[in-house]
């Protein structure tokens, strides 16, 4: 009962998820957690990059998963936890909090 897909409900938080497909550890448990979370209505963000290896954290190393703080970055804004560039000019976000979840292979 200790997965995580197991402890998701209507209440959980956003989810972003970031997973390199040469990881050592199978990406199934983050599409187990991306499925129960659209199961429960809670958006999550999928993100699977093909190379990228284990633990690459926020390092650049030229693999495709560098791109994910800028990808997590959009999906925040997305989601209303961090103001665009427009509404910090006092314009209205576009698609803040109206995003149900993306999936990006």
């Amino acid at each position: 009962m200790c997965s995580a897909e197991r402890q998701v409900t209507e209440q959980a938080p956003p989810v972003f998820l970031v997973h390199a497909l040469d990881d050592g550890v199978s990406c199934a448990n983050s599409r187990l957690m991306e499925q129960a979370c659209r199961e429960k209505g809670v958006p999550a963000s999928l993100n699977l990059y093909p190379t990228g290896g284990h633990g690459y954290g926020m390092e650049k190393r030229g693999h495709p998963t560098d791109q994910w703080p800028e990808a997590a970055e959009q999906w925040l804004r997305e989601q209303g936890f961090l103001s665009s560039p427009v509404s910090a000019r006092g314009g209205t976000p576009s698609g803040a909090g109206t995003s149900s979840g993306t999936r990006r292979e």
